[in-house]
């Protein structure tokens, strides 16, 4: 005997729970096919399925990597060596309206160190980067790089972005 279970049957259950501007998130994990070397997408055909039938939006899908997961599925991963673990699996955030309450400030992490070198210019909306290879030589040469969609130049002029830590883009480019 085949059960069938189908994650549809708690959309009205989850609407109902959910606060005005609410959401949910979902996880299914991977599978494969019995018996095959290949995924399966149920998980898939259940979302879109699940959000059809419950007249739910896609706010956004995350994917939670966890590199120590244990090989699987073990005949085509350890044993015949013809496929490679699956590392990660998905999550689905959902919500009956498409801008949903939310607030990213409480998943959000202090900027890289590479990060840092990044200026953002608010009134012309270019992303200067200086980018330095002195951490990986015993020779500095820094560059500013300015990027904006379709484009690219040089040194920064503007006088709303600020300089960096270094002595700035103004300074130009450090020859060692």
């Amino acid at each position: 005997m085949k059960v069938t279970f189908s994650p549809c049957a708690f959309g009205p259950l989850f609407k109902k729970m959910l606060r005005p501007g609410g959401s949910v998130v979902i996880e299914m994990g991977n599978s494969w096919e019995p018996g095959e070397p290949v995924m399966s997408t149920l998980a898939l055909r259940s979302l879109l399925e699940f959000q059809s039938k419950n007249g739910l939006h896609l706010c956004q899908e995350f994917i939670w990597q966890n590199p120590a997961k244990l090989p699987s599925p073990v005949p085509w991963v350890n044993i015949e060596r013809i496929r490679v673990k699956d590392s990660f699996t998905k999550l689905w955030w959902m919500s009956p309206t498409v801008k949903p309450k939310a607030n990213n400030q409480h998943v959000l992490q202090e900027y890289s160190a590479a990060m840092k070198g990044l200026v953002f210019s608010k009134s012309t909306g270019i992303c200067w980067i200086q980018t330095d290879d002195g951490a990986c030589t015993d020779v500095t040469n820094c560059m500013m790089l300015a990027a904006m969609p379709g484009r690219a130049g040089g040194r920064r002029r503007e006088e709303d972005a600020e300089p960096h830590a270094r002595g700035g883009p103004d300074a130009g480019p450090r020859r060692g």
